[in-house]
């Protein structure tokens, strides 16, 4: 089960801009914002972050055409069925409604994002070994086999040369076709080592993503450990 760690920025974005919209309503809605602060739980923040992510996979990767470097959604169900619990204990009853028990339901869902963002990263630096070791077979017409140039064409960092190259290789490889002599020639030495590139600059992109989500969520639990808890109440 795997998740692409690209909405991080999603994450980040709308959390930022939800906060500067939190923060300009405090002008002139000081009193009634508090009182939905108090009313919160720290697991909540957590819960929107993934709330995020789930809506960022849902858009770009079950239905749009970021599906095909994505491989498999399971893990995007998973999120789902992880915020659906957390909602169930969120809105319990109050004997039942506990918000260590939340806070604890939301950071396992986290980490398990993490681990599920890394395993994509191992995808993809299997699709980069596939293009050095063995570029003859990433560049043929066998299913999944050329999987490296399909993820590959959503890089943001390839130029528009590049870039018509590998749709063009594709839309042979696609229709099951062998790349004749003089365009396989042509992907073999100057597009795999480009290729190799972009997923360097790729795997690197992604490697900071996973860091920053790290960092938030030893944030999230420092503050929690510094005495959270004494605010959390419903």
């Amino acid at each position: 089960m795997i998740l692409a760690p690209y909405s991080v920025v999603w994450a980040f974005v709308l959390a930022t801009s939800l906060f500067l919209i939190l923060g300009m309503a405090w002008l002139g809605f000081n009193e009634g914002i508090a009182r939905v602060f108090r009313h919160l739980w720290l697991s909540d923040g957590v819960a929107l972050w993934l709330l995020f992510t789930a809506v960022y996979h849902s858009i770009f990767f079950l239905r749009g055409p970021y599906r095909e470097i994505l491989g498999d959604p399971t893990g995007v169900w998973i999120l789902w069925g992880a915020l659906a619990a957390y909602l169930i204990v969120r809105l319990a009853p109050t004997p039942l409604r506990n918000p260590t028990a939340g806070l604890a339901l939301a950071i396992l869902t986290w980490g398990w994002v993490l681990g599920a963002g890394y395993s994509f990263v191992e995808l993809m630096e299997g699709d980069a070994r596939l293009l050095k070791e063995n570029p003859n077979l990433a560049l043929s017409p066998t299913p999944g086999a050329y999987a490296p140039l399909a993820r590959a064409r959503f890089f943001v960092q390839m130029n528009p040369e590049d870039r018509s190259l590998v749709e063009k290789v594709l839309a042979h490889l696609e229709r099951g076709e062998n790349l004749d002599t003089g365009l396989a020639s042509l992907a073999r030495l100057e597009l795999v080592p480009q290729l190799l590139a972009y997923y360097e600059l790729e795997l690197r992109r992604l490697g900071y993503y996973q860091i920053f989500q790290a960092v938030l969520l030893a944030g999230v639990l420092v503050v929690w450990g510094f005495g959270a808890r004494s605010w959390e109440r419903d």
